[in-house]
């Protein structure tokens, strides 16, 4: 059995089937095979680099929203570093790379940053705020002192890669029960009878 992948770690490929966007493109928009494929490579080779699965991710197949010299503003991801170098000097790439220094400049200027409840992190702090250092003190702090619904993001990273909106925790108790009915269910469908250690006194 794969593992559960709660939050992800890294940027994942748009799951995109192309030959069924081409096909839908075709039937809802009335626009052929050939048409497609000659515009798309258009705009993969061109400046926006704009990849096939950013193509039909954007909709761009769609004239009656887009002309050709609209489809042409767009930048795919393969054209993010040269914009980055050219209008971001490297000294604050680590700024914005970096939530908590990035919140500390933009507050330490009078600018408004969201709110934070608490850090998790093995070393680094900041400011008053509650720090947590093991899974242990996240579930003290998710079942006592955190307001619901809220939103967390790494401290690290970007494309909104790992973050979460929680809307609220689920009890031990239920999770037990949860757990209990599910061992019955495999107990029913494998025929097994409950052991001493497994029914309870």
């Amino acid at each position: 059995m794969a593992k559960l992948k709660v939050l992800e770690r890294e940027k994942q490929a748009l799951p995109i089937d192309i030959l069924d966007c081409l096909r839908a493109a075709r039937v809802d928009h009335g626009k052929g095979l050939l048409a497609q494929l000659t515009e798309i490579a258009r705009l993969t080779f061109g400046p926006g680099k704009v990849s096939p699965e950013e193509y039909f991710a954007y909709r761009l197949y769609d004239d009656d929203r887009f002309d050709m010299a609209a489809k042409r503003e767009f930048a795919g991801e393969a054209a993010q570093n040269p914009i980055y170098q050219v209008s971001c000097h490297l000294c604050w790439w680590a700024p914005a790379y970096d939530k908590l220094l990035f919140y500390a400049s933009l507050k330490s200027i009078g600018m408004p940053v969201p709110r934070i409840h608490a850090v998790f992190h093995p070393t680094r702090t900041y400011g008053e705020i509650p720090v947590l250092r093991d899974g242990k003190s996240i579930g003290d702090f998710l079942r006592r002192d955190m307001p619901y619904p809220f939103f967390s993001k790494p401290i690290a990273g970007r494309h909104s890669v790992g973050i979460a909106g929680v809307i609220r925790t689920t009890p031990p108790s239920v999770l037990s029960h949860a757990k209990t009915r599910a061992r019955a269910r495999g107990r029913a469908r494998t025929g097994r009878r409950p052991t001493a250690s497994s029914s309870g006194p």
